[in-house]
């Protein structure tokens, strides 16, 4: 990489005209890899040139196809700078550009790599429809012009879309093609597509192959020392690690990343390092870290004016010190995400400030306004779309829930819940679940909501979530008591404190800390111990008077056997002939 860098520099150096652009083009993209900002300094540099030169020649020049497929690529390569710093909404306008002159003078080898990047695009604003329709034609081109090099990457594109689209086989198919085809494409290129891969493999529920696929493709991107690429990588590494065993090293990958940002320069990619690891150790209950890594990666978004970000991550923050009983202090990180939403697209990073904000401060929100919005959005969002819908539907569930709309609340937990049923999404799936089991427990139907909590329970455990894990487990001890059966409470109720007390413990500065949590939880749990010594007592009792109760109908059906005798003999007797 490193060699191609200079050669690219040389013959920017000394090249004149469309060479110089096309030279600035190659640049920025070898750059990409190595030094994003001067990458990107270097694609604006190439995009203004070739602007420039295409401004000199007159309407009729025949030079003019050849400088317009030039600017093509320097648009091109801008456009893959924006997309390796995360600048999704500043892509559109130069990569639109770009496609529309290489399909007018019908470059079509030079136009795939573009016509990938937009399917990508469009898979990203929720556009399956769009996404598959450009992909088609990309697979068309190739087709007709037998490019092989490029069926890997769009087939893996493929399965993305069709996942979306909660359309399994067809992705598993998808997947099946993009592995067969992978020895065809250029090795730089093989990373991106197995990490593609991966990303599916996961949605579908194929979690531990996920993690072989983007192991393999760390190799190749050290190898290719693609330091932008390895740092996606990492996170996807990081994330199915933790999936299949949070026990298992999952902090290594962040830390590595967060290394890796620090070295290229990237605030971005560090942010979200430092907020991928909070909320990893967050939902294993490790507060102190979580606290540490969030807290960093909200002065990095501060810093750099990252709106979605920054709403999230005090939202995240107010969740912790909720969770640790510090409530002034999270209500306020509450109350500083619910100031950052204002008007922004439901799924700009709003869907979980939502969700936090309605379980810990709902009064923080115009909880009318709320549901206005969110009814709004889902309308709007494509009627395909099942993971976004589902999310959006189960904040508006809670919305409803916080407004007393029980019935409304239940409509859109079970439809979110039907949504997701064939998507591996175990901790979507445990929240609506959870929600639903205390909807209908709290309509009257405790033994309907406790066969649902114990469903969440499953799933939950099988995300490794603690904060839903902790909920499901106070939900339980509640129905149980409702239900009558203090015994199924205690246990529950012994499961969570115990955990809880695991959790403080492990937050806790000193000694004094250390024997208050443990004699609270062990109050708590005398407490129980004496309401269920109370309920053993009270069903002795009610035992004892059931029997005399039975006693005594014995004594009055024996009464009242004898008055009928005695009426039967008076008949006999008024009744018989006198003599």
């Amino acid at each position: 990489m490193k060699s191609a860098i200079e050669k690219y520099r040389k013959q920017a150096a000394y090249s004149k005209g469309i060479r110089k652009v096309s030279a600035l083009a190659s640049l920025a993209q070898a750059l990409a890899v190595v030094d994003l900002r001067e990458a990107e300094e270097t694609g604006l540099k190439a995009v203004s040139l070739a602007r420039k030169l295409l401004g000199r020649l007159e309407p009729d020049d025949r030079r003019s196809a050849q400088y317009q497929i030039i600017l093509a690529r320097a648009l091109f390569a801008h456009a893959g700078c924006l997309r390796a710093s995360l600048r999704y909404a500043e892509i559109k306008a130069p990569l639109l550009e770009a496609l529309q002159l290489w399909e007018r003078h019908e470059a079509w080898d030079e136009m795939i790599p573009a016509l990938i990047l937009q399917v990508e695009i469009l898979r990203e604003q929720q556009d399956t429809a769009g996404a598959l329709e450009r992909n088609q034609f990309a697979l068309a081109i190739c087709d007709q012009l037998a490019l092989r090099k490029y069926y890997s990457d769009l087939y893996a594109n493929e399965a993305a879309t069709r996942v979306k689209r909660d359309e399994s086989e067809l992705a598993d198919t998808a997947v099946e093609r993009a592995l067969a085809n992978l020895r065809y494409s250029p090795e730089e290129q093989r990373p991106s597509i197995l990490a593609q891969i991966s990303n599916v493999l996961n949605s579908i529920g194929k979690t531990e192959e996920a993690l072989q696929s983007v192991g393999q493709a760390i190799e190749v991107a050290r190898r290719m020392d693609n330091k932008y690429l390895l740092l996606r990588l990492l996170f996807n590494y990081s994330a199915y690690t933790y999936m299949l065993d949070p026990r298992r090293d999952y902090a290594s990958p962040l830390t590595e990343a967060i290394e890796l940002a620090r070295v290229i320069g990237n605030r971005a990619h560090e942010a979200f390092s430092h907020e991928m690891y909070g909320v990893r150790t967050m939902r294993s209950g490790e507060y102190d870290r979580a606290i540490r890594e969030l807290s960093q990666a909200h002065d990095i978004y501060r810093e750099i004016g990252s709106r979605p970000d920054k709403m999230r991550i005090p939202a995240w923050l107010g969740l912790v010190y909720m969770e640790l009983g510090a409530e002034e202090l999270g209500k306020a990180y509450l109350k500083e995400a619910v100031d950052l939403l204002t008007d922004k697209p439901i799924r700009d990073g709003s869907t979980a400030v939502y969700r936090i904000v309605l379980d810990y401060a709902p009064e923080h929100l115009d909880v009318e306004q709320v549901i206005q919005h969110l009814t709004t959005s889902i309308a709007d969002t494509e009627a395909n779309n099942f993971d976004a819908l589902a999310t959006q539907e189960m904040v508006l569930g809670s919305a409803l829930e916080v407004r007393g709309l029980f019935e409304d609340a239940r409509h859109q937990y079970r439809s979110a819940l039907h949504k997701l049923r064939n998507f591996h999404h175990p901790c979507l799936k445990a929240n609506a679940t959870l929600a639903l089991g205390r909807i209908e427990s709290r309509m009257g139907k405790p033994a309907e909501g406790r066969s649902l909590l114990l469903e969440a329970l499953r799933l939950s455990e099988s995300c490794h979530e603690w904060q839903t894990t902790g909920r499901i487990y106070s939900e339980l001890a509640a129905v149980a008591e409702q239900l009558g059966d203090f015994k199924a409470a205690l246990r529950y109720r012994t499961i969570l404190h115990a955990k809880e007390r695991a959790i403080v413990l492990r937050q806790a500065n000193t000694s004094v800390e250390q024997l208050m949590a443990s004699e609270s939880a062990g109050q708590m749990q005398l407490r129980y111990e004496e309401k269920l010594a109370r309920h053993a007592a009270l069903r002795q009792e009610a035992e004892t008077v059931r029997k005399e109760a039975a006693i005594d109908a014995l004594r009055d059906e024996e009464d009242a056997k004898l008055l009928r005798r005695i009426v039967n003999q008076l008949e006999e007797f008024v009744l018989q002939p006198g003599e």
